[in-house]
């Protein structure tokens, strides 16, 4: 079962069929964890295990994403962000980087 905490990797929007969803980056018992918080629940989006499920994704010739992603933001303060980094940049145009 995948747990994710309160602390923040990163985030970005999705749009899927014209609607934008704020998904958040999260940690927890694996690389990451992606969540659609809606304010009353959370929702699971996606989650890798690790950075070999990363690479088993890409292996492939699957995308990391299915629908359009935009303004990815990722927290450098946690390692996990920095792999994560590694991955997105060859998926997504544009990721920003900040430390809090």
């Amino acid at each position: 079962m995948v747990s994710f905490t309160n602390e923040k990797l990163g985030s970005f929007t999705l749009v899927k069929s014209n609607h934008e969803f704020e998904i958040e980056i999260r940690r927890g018992n694996c690389l990451a964890v992606m969540i659609y918080n809606t304010g009353d629940y959370y929702s699971l989006f996606n989650f890798y295990a690790d950075e070999q499920h990363i690479k088993n994704i890409l292996k492939h010739n699957f995308k990391l994403f299915h629908d359009e992603v935009k303004n990815v933001r990722l927290n450098m303060k946690y390692k996990e962000s920095k792999t994560l980094l590694k991955y997105f940049l060859g998926e997504i145009d544009e990721v920003k980087c900040y430390t809090e």
